[in-house]
């Protein structure tokens, strides 16, 4: 079920906007930038252009100016772009200039180019062209003592796939699939990525790394002239992550096309895949544009969790694309708690998915219990105990961090979305559960109609837990967590099965029949609420062994072995 549901949420996730990630080119595949043999270039005029390749350095977002375009008469369809940066925006070129790590130059003149081969206009691909940038790292060079900050200036080349094929594991079909088209005279380059840029050392021509372009699919040209024409594309940078700041504010801009007809956010209730968001967010949200940095309170917000919605739509309303990311506000309810119960959990949550970094061992906590609503707990800084955890924990929120679980229906115990107050590998974490996020998604007052809808389109039959005499566990198919605030979604509490065998799993599959292996066995997350677990049925007849027990008729039992109620001391036990 997950990969239907997250498929969506990652499809509208919010990107990170950094430098990117140098990798090791060897200097086989950096070949020199050519063009046709013969050629005779001709001006053609000034043209709409859209970068996304700086984009690949720097956190400029894509930028629409107008460019110098030429064509080759000997061999229409070739196309180039002399002095891709004459124009290039002021702002964001100083920004470029005077970034405190990655400093740079966009370089003037006609000697740098982007060659864009059209001649098949459904196969449109981006042969090897001299930019006209330079990226300017910093390093530490440890070949001298005491090693000594340098940095390097580092000239760029960018390649399409197609001139990239058994190179970086590029395959023909990943080059096709990452043509760009020309349509009605705009050149687009649609699939993000699309574009290879290797950086040279200046100083070391055999020192090559390679990097992505072409990073948010932004890439167009526009052949009928300087029409700018509107990119609705855009990115949502957060300035935080999953918990807000100390005074409870998140914050957040939008790097996009300044020509968006309608820029517009709202902090939206309902699961935001749902079309009321969208219509609460054309109706009520507030107007933005890109850049600004806009504050959202969770003060006074009426959940606990909610999604801040932005959308981009034309001057007609219609809605072009959309994105959305968490919010949280911890103060909400803070008054309707009150402490229930020590008790012990089971790490399995890290343990599962940072087998390298944390071990599971058992650590005490403190639960509370909401005071109205049924069976709803709370494990109060779940992770403040656990030694390896330690280095981990956020400071400074100015908040408790909660593991929230709501048990008002024993049989589907599950957990709601709860960040944990860790930051592992520079993002922050949050747990969460299918179940859960079903019933926000699709949740009714008709709770037994929702279960039969879960199984019915999802195949989900329960939460996958287990609670019994206040010691809650899951299954590994119970369909938890963890989120990462740098975008990505990994299943946790489970356990490699060592007699899974893949390749027998596939042929099985290939051949029709069955393969009865689980490939994962179960977690060690457990949550043991003291409280629970002393005023269990087991426990008191354990304690006192010779107090009858009675079940509701009257009837005395000798020893209790089905669920139900039964009167112990003269109080009702449940079992």
């Amino acid at each position: 079920m997950k990969k239907i549901y997250f498929t969506i949420a990652l499809a509208f996730g919010v990107a990170s906007v950094q430098a990117a990630l140098p990798h090791k080119a060897p200097a086989m595949y950096a070949d020199a930038p050519g063009q046709e043999e013969t050629s005779d270039w001709q001006t053609i005029g000034e043209c709409a252009y859209t970068d996304d390749l700086a984009t690949t350095f720097w956190s400029v977002g894509t930028q629409t100016y107008n460019v110098t375009v030429q064509e080759d008469a000997l061999h229409p369809g070739m196309y180039r772009i002399i002095n891709p940066w004459k124009n290039y925006p002021a702002p964001e070129r100083a920004a470029i200039e005077n970034h405190e790590d990655y400093p740079g130059d966009l370089l003037s003149g006609d000697e740098y180019y982007i060659l864009i081969d059209a001649t098949n206009p459904e196969k449109v691909k981006i042969k090897p062209s001299p930019l006209g940038i330079v990226y300017k790292p910093k390093s530490i060079n440890y070949d001298v003592q005491p090693p000594v900050e340098a940095q390097q200036s580092r000239i760029c080349t960018a390649y399409g796939k197609s001139e990239l094929i058994g190179k970086y594991n590029i395959s023909a079909e990943a080059a096709d699939k990452a043509c760009g088209t020309l349509v009605d005279g705009v050149i687009t380059f649609p699939q993000r990525q699309a574009v290879y840029i290797i950086s040279e050392n200046a100083d070391n021509p055999d020192d090559l790394d390679w990097h992505i372009g072409n990073k948010y699919g932004g890439f167009s040209l526009n052949l009928n002239g300087t029409t700018v024409p509107v990119n609705y594309d855009f990115s949502v940078v957060t300035k935080t992550a999953y918990c807000p700041s100390e005074a409870g504010n998140y914050q957040f801009y939008v790097v996009g096309d300044e020509n968006i007809p309608v820029l517009r956010y709202a902090v939206v209730y309902e699961w935001p895949d749902h079309p009321v968001a969208a219509d609460e967010c054309i109706q009520t949200g507030k107007n933005i544009r890109p850049d600004q940095v806009t504050v959202v309170s969770t003060k006074g917000m009426p959940t606990r969790c909610a999604h801040v919605y932005i959308m981009a739509a034309d001057a007609e309303g219609t809605i072009k694309k959309a994105q959305y990311f968490e919010v949280f506000n911890p103060e909400f309810e803070a008054e309707e708690w009150e402490p229930f119960s020590e008790g012990t959990m089971t790490e399995g949550f890290l343990s599962s998915l940072y087998p390298t970094l944390f071990k599971s061992t058992d650590v005490a906590v403190t639960i509370e219990k909401h005071k109205t609503k049924k069976d709803y707990y709370r494990v109060v800084n779940p992770y403040d105990n656990f030694a390896e955890a330690e280095q981990y924990l956020t400071y400074g929120h100015g908040h408790d961090h909660h593991l929230y679980i709501n048990a008002s229906d024993p049989e589907n115990v599950y957990i709601e979305r709860s960040p944990l107050g860790l930051e592992v590998l520079e993002s922050e974490l949050y747990i969460g559960h299918d179940w859960a996020d079903l019933l926000w998604m699709w949740g009714s007052d008709d709770y037994e109609s929702d279960k039969n809808f879960f199984e019915m389109y999802y195949g989900v039959t329960s939460s996958g837990s287990t609670f019994k005499d206040g010691v809650l566990t899951f299954a590994p198919s119970a369909g938890i967590y963890l989120s990462l605030s740098g975008g990505a979604l990994y299943d946790t509490n489970v356990t490699p099965n060592p007699d899974f065998d893949y390749e027998a799993y596939k042929a099985a599959q290939e051949a029709g029949t069955s393969y009865n292996v689980a490939p994962y066995l179960p977690g060690n997350f457990k949550l043991t609420i003291n409280k629970l677990t002393e005023s269990s049925i087991d426990a008191i007849m354990a304690a006192t062994p010779d107090a009858p027990v009675y079940d509701l008729q009257g009837r005395r039992v000798a020893k209790p072995s089905a669920a139900g109620i039964y009167i112990v001391n003269g109080k009702k036990i449940k079992k």
